[in-house]
This record gives C-alpha cells, structure tokens and sequence, in this order.
C-alpha cells in the first residue's frame, strides 16, 4: 500500500514537470539553429468524442482486476467530450468533461454499490515520435497523456441479499455539483491515433484515475485511494492547420557565434555622508537589572460537539458518521473529524463496522445535530440511523 502511495506522489511530480516542459517547449519554437521551413503542416486544435468501459478497482469488488458479472454486473460504461490544443508537435493541452457510472460487488462481505459521476479534467499530452520526427505521413501516432480534474459523484451501498441501502455519498447532501460529493481526480494513461483523413481520427484510449478518498465505494480500507479504469475508442476532428518548423540547417561543432563583451558598470561609492544614520537605543543598568515578568499562558480548550445524554434504554436517532468492512482507527476517524473520541461508538451492523454519535429521542432535534456535524466536522456524508437497545436496525420507526 505504501508503494502504490508513493507511486501516486510520483506520477503527480512527472506530470507537473511535463506541463513546465510543454510551456518551456512553446517558448523555445522559435529558437535554435538555422532557418525554418513550412513544408509540413498539423492542426492545432482537435475535438474528441469517445465513449467505453469504467471499472473500479477498488474495496468492493469481487475480482481484483477484471469486472465480474457474478454475483453483480460491475461492468459500467462512460462518455467522453475533450477539446486538444496543440502547443507544439510535441505537447499538446486537453479538456475533458466525463460523465460515466462505476459499480462493484463483493459476496465475501454481502455488499455492492453503485455511483454516476461528472469529471472535468485539464490533461497534458506527450507525442514522443515527434521528438524525433515531426513528419505527418504517418498512419499511426503514440501519444502519453497527465493531469489532474475534479469529479462530482453520488454513490450508495448496499446489502447484496436484500438491496438495502447500507450507506450513501452525496445525493443532494454533498458540496460539489447538485449535492454530489466532490473529490481531486489525478490521472495517466496512453493512447494511439489511427488517421482517416487529413482531418479525422479514430483514437483508443486507456486511463487510470485515482480519486483523492478511499470512499466513493463507502468502504475505507489501508490504501487511501480508490482507483478505476477508463478505455474508450473515439473519433476526433482536426482543425486550425499550422506549419510545422523545420530547421534547414545547424552550424558544426567548430563554428563559434561572437559574443559581444558585456561591459559592466562601475560600482557607484556612496560618501558617509549620504549614509543612513541609524540611532540604536540606549538601555540604562536599572533596565537590565530590572525583572523580566512572564505571564503564564492561557489554554483554552475548545469544545468541538456537545456531548448529549444518553437514553438509559439506548434506543433513539443517533448520526452515522462511517461504514467500513474492517474497524477504523476511531483515534483517526476523531482527528479527521474534529470529534471527540470518546463521543464515538462502534457497532456492528449487516456485518460491517459502523461509527455513530450522539443519541436523540426527537427526530428534530437529531436532524439538528446531523446538520452540525455536515457542516462543522468534515463529514458532508453523515446521516441518521434508528437504534433500538443499543443496536442499529434497517427500518426507522
């Protein structure tokens, strides 16, 4: 888990290094040795339109890799609508807005889930040939791509025997797009071009997308990052020709450009007369003899939730703050949400782990404190739940 972390901070890095790479790049075009020659030309903006398969790679899923469509069909599909500017023949910048579902389904724990999505990304894209070769003869063309978006998603979980809903993200409670939650998307794949024409394409895409949570499958797990895979096939339209900069020709290794000698100016001597004359201030011996008083700080301890009074029968509206399928670190889950740790309780319920605060015997008053803790405790997701005895039960009286 420790290396897929540091594989993420990695890709990050490259694909910042790249994005300065392209803008040096777009500087450094009309540099160089020699004249330039049109002869070739490329087109500088693309419109690409793909549509493919989405699968989670995440906690609740029944494979490690490949869907399954046993006992659930993960298999989910999405569109995809870029605009490409071309900075170079090298480096070229997209757009991309996403809509697809994602869902997964795990026997082993009795649950599935489900979620749709909105994701708009901004993506750099490396075409390597060119580097080498900025011919346009060819039939096809390799390209690298990175970059970082957001996505707005809704997602739910639930019991595979009886399709309850065991827990939900977003759906009108989160802060992104229409109640979605909203989480950072960093992304990498590849793809390859196969010309039509002069102006049309026929592209295949492959992308993997990690998402800044470990919670779009509401099931936190070691590795802090869900992760799924995007492969499309598209067409896009090439527009906005330009000509390519050839270089005719490049001086040998013995021929040496003059450089002019730079003539520096001659430090300037500024007279003492004209020096800032800086006082310092006198301290007298009673000053330094005299006692320094230092007043002993105050600690205010800030009260983060109220901690109420518990029915003695244990029956009442308590706030689920998380679902997991293994216990969570409450000392984490406390720190994360600014809640008191000895406020939250675990409890079992359709065999996972659950974490609940606070207990209400009016639905008012508990409806209150949930909108507290969404809006105060980072935890935009939380949502009433019925205990009666100490246990949480499917159906709220």
């Amino acid at each position: 888990m420790k290396t897929a972390t540091l594989h993420l901070k990695y890709a990050s890095t490259l694909i910042v290094l790249l994005i300065l790479t392209a803008f040096s790049g777009l500087f450094a075009q009309s540099g160089g040795y020699g004249e330039y020659d049109g002869s070739e030309t490329y087109n500088r903006w693309a419109i690409r339109l793909s549509g493919g398969t989405a699968v989670f790679l995440g906690d609740v899923k029944q494979e490690p890799i490949l869907p399954s469509a046993n006992p659930f069909n993960e298999w989910r599909f999405g569109g995809q609508l870029g605009l490409e500017y071309r900075i170079s023949p090298v480096f070229s910048l997209a757009g991309k807005a996403l809509y697809s579902e994602l869902a997964g389904a795990k026997s082993k724990t009795n649950t599935y889930f489900q979620a749709d999505m909105f994701e708009g990304s901004l993506n750099l894209f490396l075409y390597p040939v060119n580097i080498f070769s900025n011919s346009n003869g060819r039939i096809a063309d390799l390209y690298l791509m990175g970059g970082i978006g957001l996505s707005n998603f809704n997602s739910k979980l639930y019991n595979l025997s009886t399709n309850n809903v065991i827990a939900s993200s977003g759906s009108g409670n989160g802060i992104g797009l229409m109640g979605r939650t909203f989480e950072p998307v960093l992304s990498a794949g590849f793809g390859i071009d196969f010309l039509l024409s002069e102006k049309w394409i026929i592209s295949i895409e492959n992308s993997n997308k990690a998402f800044n949570s470990d919670l779009i499958d509401l099931t936190a797990s070691q590795f802090k990052y869900d992760v799924y895979n995007f492969t499309a096939i598209g067409l896009t339209y090439k527009f906005g020709e330009k000509p390519f900069k050839h270089l005719k020709g490049r001086p040998a290794d013995d021929q040496y450009t003059e450089v002019a000698e730079i003539q520096m100016p001659e430090p300037q001597i500024i007279s003492e007369k004209n020096e800032p004359v800086v006082e310092l201030p006198v301290i007298t011996p009673e000053e330094v003899a005299k006692p320094v008083i230092v007043e002993e700080p105050t600690i205010v301890v800030p009260i983060v939730v109220e901690k109420e009074e518990k029915a003695p029968s244990q029956t009442g509206y308590r706030v689920q703050l998380l679902a997991t399928s293994k216990p969570y670190d409450k000392a984490k889950l406390a720190a994360k949400t600014k809640i008191n740790p000895d406020l939250i309780e675990e409890s079992m319920f359709n065999g996972l782990y659950i974490y609940v605060t606070g207990l209400y015997e009016d639905h008012q008053e508990a409806l209150k404190a949930m909108q507290k803790i969404r809006r105060d405790h980072a935890t935009p997701d939380a949502f009433l739940v019925y205990f009666r005895d100490g246990k949480r039960i499917g159906v709220k009286p």
